[in-house]
Order: structure tokens, then sequence, then C-alpha cells
């Protein structure tokens, strides 16, 4: 159902449970405002216009566009409005959100802390080496520990205790050197923040997240131990993925309240690891703390992104973010093309119609490391998360 946005949706509320996912319901779900196209000077034939091109997208779901806080377009070609999606390595944003959260709070003193101090006991590795791995190096993909995303991701998945298991691999290089991306080392960051607040990963979620921006339907997948996957579990609405682009180009405001540390999304979205290769219509990859950084004809956008085209897109220089979902169980080869052929329209077909309201400073910088050089620069773009979906 197409619409440019005319008004307030009718909204329903649903709770789906599964012995293998963690049902939420927080106090209620809070609609973005909508308005219509010409009060933001948009044309609203355009904006159908992009519409119609995201749609002829193999794989599209849904998408959802917010200019100045508010929704503007809205499109769902899979189920509806409020039907839950995954988002696939979107959870990683959210994870590295929620580490933010916690370090305000007082439960992890910096993101330069031990691992190892934040594990329980049968989850401490063995190897004196590995006590070097810091929670910066798990938000970065640098923690050392061999990896291969596209070829040992359902084995992993699959594991009886899958946060042991990314622990117990060797040690391939310095923690701190190499960016390999990697699923499961996001995942330790589950039990990390779980044994930091002494509650459960959702629950900590739900209260200082979610239930902030009204969110108050989601699902997400946990592993044996019962620690929410923090790599790619969660299901939401794709308004809902909207909200978190809103509360981040607010820098962490929302409705008043900091949700988030200014600070921290600052450091989120700064580049960590400096790359200069091209992917499909962006150019200048890199990485932040769990977020990607790219640029469109000189434009920074940053943005979370999830196997087959699931996307939170920020550009802060538009006030402009862009939520997508996308069929995901697919192979590595369509999910790529589903991942760029879905950027290229936002980049090609929508971007362009968006005022800018004031020029920005580029990405701004964190602790930067350029690629080590044994690091392939074609494992450093978002075509790192490579494998056959589970």
């Amino acid at each position: 159902m197409k619409r440019v946005a005319a008004g307030w949706p009718t909204v329903a509320v649903i709770l789906i449970a599964a012995p293998v996912f963690l049902a939420g319901v927080a106090e209620g779900f809070e609609p973005l405002p909508r308005v219509r196209p010409e009060a933001l000077d948009l044309n609203p034939d355009r904006l159908d216009d992009f519409l119609d091109e995201l749609e002829s997208v193999d794989g599209a779901r849904s998408v959802v566009v917010v200019h100045r806080d508010r929704v503007v377009a809205e499109d769902y070609w899979w189920g509806s409005s409020v039907s839950l999606h995954h988002v696939r390595s979107v959870t990683k944003s959210i994870t590295s959100t929620l580490v933010g959260i916690a370090i305000e709070r007082g439960f992890i003193d910096s993101i330069d802390v031990r691992v190892v101090d934040y594990l329980p006991a049968n989850l401490r590795p063995s190897g004196v080496a590995k006590d070097d791995i810091l929670v910066r190096h798990l938000l970065t993909h640098i923690s050392g520990l061999r990896w291969e995303e596209n070829v040992e991701f359902s084995a992993w998945a699959g594991s009886a205790n899958p946060i042991r298991f990314i622990l117990n691999r060797p040690l391939v290089s310095d923690p701190g050197t190499d960016f390999n991306y990697s699923t499961p080392a996001t995942h330790v960051l589950s039990a990390v923040l779980e044994e930091a607040t002494g509650i459960g990963l959702n629950v900590f979620a739900d209260a200082y997240l979610f239930a902030p921006l009204g969110i108050s339907d989601r699902r997400w997948q946990r592993d044996p131990q019962r620690y929410p996957f923090g790599g790619h579990g969660i299901q939401l609405r794709t308004e809902d993925m909207a909200k978190l682009g809103v509360l981040f180009l607010n820098r962490g405001r929302w409705g008043g309240e900091q949700v988030v540390p200014a600070d921290w999304v600052r450091q989120a979205t700064a580049v960590h690891f400096r790359g200069n290769s091209t992917w499909g219509s962006v150019q200048r990859v890199s990485y932040g703390l769990l977020w990607w950084l790219v640029s469109a004809d000189d434009i920074d956008i940053y943005m979370a992104l999830g196997w087959g085209g699931q996307f939170v897109i920020c550009v802060p220089v538009l006030d402009l973010v862009v939520a997508v979902n996308a069929r995901w169980q697919v192979d590595a080869d369509q999910a790529d093309a589903q991942e760029r052929a879905i950027l290229q329209v936002v980049v090609e077909e929508l971007l362009p119609q968006i005022p800018v309201r004031q020029r920005r400073p580029r990405h701004p910088s964190g602790r930067v490391r350029a690629i080590a050089a044994t690091t392939s620069s074609s494992l450093f773009s978002p075509g790192v998360e490579k494998r056959t979906a589970e």
C-alpha cells in the first residue's frame, strides 16, 4: 500500500511468541508524526516516483521516509505497517547503542575495559592473550579471533554455546589490529551487557531504549544460554527502525529526554576504521562503532545495515532517515544485489529531492585506524556480511 503521508495511520499492536524468541511489549506504540510533503517543500509526485523505483527492486518489502522528524512517505509491499521484519545486522547498531547507554548509566566503565572482566567464569576464554580483548575491539570487529563470516556463520549460530564457540577460537592477530567482520564477536557484547547490568539484555533494551521511543512490539532471538543474539537477532516494524535513525539525528534526544548520550552518538558514527572503497553508489566505505559510514556525491551518510537490504540510512545534512526492509532469506549474491539496488535508488532517486538545511563537517573521527595491510579492501565493505542466510 503506497502512501505519501497525509495524517496519522491506524495502528494495531501485535505480540508474537515463539520458543527461540523473546517477545516484548513496552508501554505502548507511539507512531512518528506524519506531515504532507508539501509542508516541507517536497514534491509528492517525485516521492511517488521514488516509491515506484524502490518497489521495483527485487526483494524490497517496505520503506519509511522521515524528514525533519516527520514521516513524509511510506510503502508496504509485504505485510503491513505493523509487520515485524528480521532486521539482521541492524541489531549490531542497536547493541552498540545499548553499550553507550550502559556506560552512561555506570554499568560499564568505558569501551576500553577488558571483556574478560565482564564475563561469567564459564564463558571466560583460555589464554592470557585473549584477556587483552576490549569492548572497543568487539564494537569495531578487531578482536583478533579467527573467523570466516562467509563460511562459519551457520555452524556458529546452531552451536550449543555460541559465545564459548567464538571465544575459544585462536587469535590470528593481536587484539586491536586487523578488521574482520564478526557477528559472533558482536554477540559477546550481549553477555557483557547482561553481566554488567544484572538484568536480561531484552529487559534493559525495553527499559532504556525501546520504551522511551514508543517501540511496543519486538522479538529477539536468543541463544541456548538465553542471551539475545547481539549481532543479528531482532525483529522490528519498519517505522520503529526509522525511530533509531531519528534518535541519532537528534543526538540521542527523544521527546525532551536524553535517551542516548550525545557523545555516544558522536563516537558511534565517527570514523574508527577509514576505507576508500566504493560499494555500488556510495564511496569511502568506513566503519564506526557497529555503524557503517559512507559518502554519496560528498554527502555523508551513516547507516545500520542488515543482510539482504535491511537499512536505517541517516543523512544529517538533509535531516533525513530512510528505513527499508527486504527479503532476507536469500543467498550471498542475491543479498548483495538487493543491498546495492536499494541503496542506489535511495541515493539517486530520493536524496536529490531533499533540500539541504545546513552544511555539517564531514564524518568526525574517533580513534581512526587505516585498514590493515593484511585486510583485503574487498572485505571492508557492507558486502562482508556474505554468507548463506540461516
